[in-house]
Parts: C-alpha cells; sequence; structure tokens
C-alpha cells in the first residue's frame, strides 16, 4: 500500500528560511570590504587596513606603478596616477594606461575588484600620523611631506593627495597611523581603545595594540 507523502508545515518553512538568512549573514560578513564603512571597532578596522596596505603593495609591483593612499581624519582612500586629457600616454602589458609624464597625470580613486580601496574609521575616532624616512625624489615636495599637517586639503577632491605610497619595487612610505577611539560615558579612568599601525619602507606594515606599544618602548 502506498503511503502519502505529507508537505512542509509553515513552522517548517520558516525555520528553513531562518537557517538560511542566517547562513548569508555569514558569508557576506566574511566578504572583503563587509563591514568597512565605519561600523565595528578599530581593532577589526586596523586589522582590515593592515592586511590591504600589504596586499595592494603587492598589486602595486605587479602593475609596475605607485599606488597611494590618502589618510583623513573620517577614514582613507587607496588613489592611482590617472593620464589627464590629451596627455601622451602608453599601455603596460597588463593593459593598465598610464602618462609617459608625471606631470601630465593626476590622482584619483583606486578601485580594485576584490580589494578594499576605501574606508571610514569608526565613530570617535581620532586620527594621527606620522611620515618619514623614504626620500621620494621630485614627488617628495608634491607631496607636501615637509608640511606638518597631513590633512591638510583644497577646497575640492582634485586637490587631494596621498601621503603613503605604495612604490612598484615594494617600498613603501615609511608611517605610523595612531586610531584612539573615543565612546560615550568615558571617564578619566577608562582607557580609549587604541591601535597603531606602522609601516617601513622594506613594505612591512604592523598592526599594534597599545600593549605592543608599551613593550616596544620598554626595550
Amino acid at each position: 500500500m502506498l503511503k502519502r507523502s505529507r508537505g512542509f508545515t509553515l513552522i517548517e518553512i520558516m525555520l528553513v528560511i531562518v537557517i538560511i538568512g542566517c547562513a548569508v549573514g555569514i558569508v557576506v560578513l566574511s566578504l572583503p570590504g563587509a563591514g568597512s564603512r565605519g561600523d565595528g571597532d578599530i581593532k577589526s578596522q586596523s586589522e582590515r587596513l593592515g592586511a590591504t596596505l600589504m596586499q595592494t603593495a603587492e598589486q602595486a609591483m605587479m602593475e609596475g606603478r605607485t599606488i597611494g593612499v590618502r589618510i583623513d581624519p573620517q577614514g582613507y582612500q587607496f588613489m592611482v596616477r590617472q593620464p589627464k586629457t590629451g596627455a601622451e600616454t602608453q599601455t603596460q602589458n597588463d593593459g593598465t594606461v598610464v602618462a609617459t609624464a608625471w606631470d601630465d597625470q593626476v590622482w584619483v580613486p583606486y578601485e580594485k575588484e576584490k580589494l578594499i580601496t576605501s574606508g571610514t574609521f569608526p565613530e570617535g575616532t581620532t586620527v594621527e600620523l606620522e611620515l618619514g624616512g623614504l626620500a621620494l625624489d621630485p614627488e617628495e615636495s608634491r607631496l607636501g611631506m615637509e608640511k606638518q599637517d597631513w590633512f591638510a586639503q583644497g577646497s575640492d577632491d582634485s586637490s587631494k593627495e596621498p601621503q603613503i605610497l605604495l612604490l612598484p619595487g615594494g617600498e613603501i612610505t615609511p608611517f605610523k597611523l595612531t586610531l584612539t577611539q573615543t565612546t560615550e560615558g568615558d571617564n578619566a579612568d577608562t582607557v580609549a581603545p587604541f591601535m597603531q599601525l606602522r609601516g617601513d619602507e622594506s613594505g612591512q606594515v604592523r598592526v599594534m595594540t597599545r600593549a605592543d606599544v608599551d613593550d616596544e618602548e620598554k626595550q
């Protein structure tokens, strides 16, 4: 005798939908770029930025061109030089079109699939940036490295220039980026969340906690 197969109940269908929704959420959070719009804490943001800097430095070597990083109090933006209209250009092996002269190029936001090319720091984050150590030939004067206000910029986006350079040879501008986060209700006895990213001219980037910085200063 044949048995009739029963259908799914409403509760079973709803349970499956909930499970699928949770699974999709986990996958989305694990994708590059997820949570890069200012949510989360400075620890996760710092680790994400540090990993992206290393990945993009490798990309600069693969593409054979300089990639810049613009830091401001709100967040960061990776940038590249793009030929001006009418500039003499040449095409590289990877298809990248570049101007033959540095002055015939302008800085524009860098877009690359599967790479986080911009991000926003969490609300209440204090940003401090220190640079130095790497000679950049004629680029040094253009980037204003002699200025103490690294966040200074003109009135429009075209005047924004990166403070950190990832060079085709694997070197990067030595930098120290300190992020300190304050939250509502903080008092004198509260230790504010603190992270520091350090890059050296060899291309290495370290993400350090307050304890890491204190230990290094004691040595």
